[in-house]
C-alpha cells in the first residue's frame, strides 16, 4: 500500500499543473519561485495518459498472505491544463484462505475543476474483526465475521465562485453473506445487519475549498459536510441516516515545510447494519495509526 501511495503521488505529479491564476495570487515569496519551477519543469509533463502497475504482497492476521496487483491511470479530460488530473486506481488482491478485494476508485475533474466526481466501486470477500459495538467492546475476545458484498459510492460536486462545492451523493451496498464464528457473541446476539441485505441511499454534500492545489497544497483549507438517508422506499432493508463532517488545513511554515491537519466526525442514526457503522482506521482513514 505504501508503494501505491508513493507511486500515485508520482503519477499524479507527472500530470499536475498549477493554474497561472493561483500562482499569481501566491504571496509566499520564498516558496513561489521554487514551486513554480518544481511544477513547470519537473511535474508538468505533456503525456496525454500516464499509467503504472505494481504487484502487491502483504500479511495480516485476518487475511493471512495476500497477493495481487494494483495500478494507477492518470489523464486530463480534453488535455485541459487548467483542470486537475483525473485518476483511476484499480486494485485486486486474493489471499491463500480465499479472501478477495477487487476495487476501482478515483476522481474525475472537468472544466477547470468546476465539475468533480469521486467514485468507489468494490467487491469484497473478507473476514472482519468484531469486538462489539459502541462502548460494549471486548478486546480480549476478537471474532472474525465472514462477509461478502458489493459497494458503489459516488459524489458529484459543482464548484461555484472558485471555492464553494455542492452536489449529490449516491451510495449502494449489498452484503449477500454474513457468517460469524459459531457460538461466539456475534452468533448469539441479535445484531442489526447479521443477515446482510441491500441498502441504497441518497444525500448531499456541501463544502468550501480554497487550497492552492488539489494534490500538492501549500496552503488553504478544505471543509465538507455531507448527509445521506437510506429510507425503505428506496429499497433499503435497514432504514437509517449518516452525517459526516471533515476539515483539513494546510499552512506553509517555511519553504517546503507544510503543516497539515485533519479533523473528521462520522455519525449514524437509526437501524444501522454493523458493517456500515463508522470505524476508526482502515485503508483511507488514519493509515498511520
Amino acid at each position: 500500500f505504501t508503494f501505491l501511495l508513493s507511486s500515485l503521488s508520482t503519477v499524479l505529479a507527472e500530470d499536475s499543473v498549477l493554474p497561472d491564476s493561483i500562482l499569481a495570487e501566491n504571496t509566499f515569496n520564498d516558496t513561489l519561485p521554487e514551486k513554480k519551477s518544481f511544477f513547470h519543469k519537473v511535474l508538468n509533463q505533456t503525456k496525454p495518459v500516464t499509467y503504472l502497475a505494481l504487484p502487491i504482497a502483504y500479511y495480516t492476521p485476518e487475511t493471512n498472505l495476500m497477493l495481487g496487483v494494483c495500478g494507477v491511470v492518470s489523464f486530463r479530460v480534453k488535455n485541459d491544463t487548467n483542470t486537475g488530473s483525473t485518476f483511476i486506481i484499480p486494485w485486486v488482491t486474493y489471499s491463500i484462505d480465499k479472501q478477495m478485494n477487487a476495487e476501482v476508485f478515483g476522481s474525475l475533474y472537468h472544466k477547470s475543476n468546476k465539475h468533480q466526481v469521486d467514485y468507489e466501486l468494490s467487491y469484497k470477500i473478507q473476514k472482519q474483526p468484531f469486538y462489539g459495538i459502541g462502548n460494549k467492546l471486548d478486546f480480549d475476545n476478537k471474532e472474525l465475521v465472514y462477509t461478502k458484498g458489493f459497494r458503489l459510492y459516488s459524489v458529484y460536486q459543482n464548484r461555484m465562485k472558485d471555492v464553494f462545492l455542492l452536489g449529490p451523493i449516491y451510495h449502494m451496498d449489498y452484503t449477500s453473506t454474513v457468517r460469524p464464528e459459531e457460538n461466539g457473541s456475534f452468533d448469539t446476539t441479535n445484531i442489526i445487519g447479521s443477515k446482510g441485505g441491500f441498502v441504497q441511499g441518497l444525500g448531499l454534500r456541501a463544502g468550501f475549498d480554497n487550497r492552492d492545489d488539489v494534490y500538492f497544497p501549500y496552503k488553504g483549507n478544505y471543509l465538507a459536510v455531507s448527509g445521506v438517508g437510506y429510507p425503505n422506499w428506496l429499497g433499503s432493508k435497514y432504514q437509517f441516516a449518516s452525517v459526516q463532517a471533515e476539515y483539513r488545513s494546510f499552512f506553509n511554515i517555511k519553504r517546503k515545510v507544510i503543516l497539515a491537519s485533519q479533523v473528521m466526525s462520522q455519525m449514524t442514526f437509526g437501524d444501522v447494519p454493523f458493517y456500515l457503522i463508522p470505524r476508526l482506521g482502515g485503508d483511507k482513514l488514519l493509515r498511520g495509526y
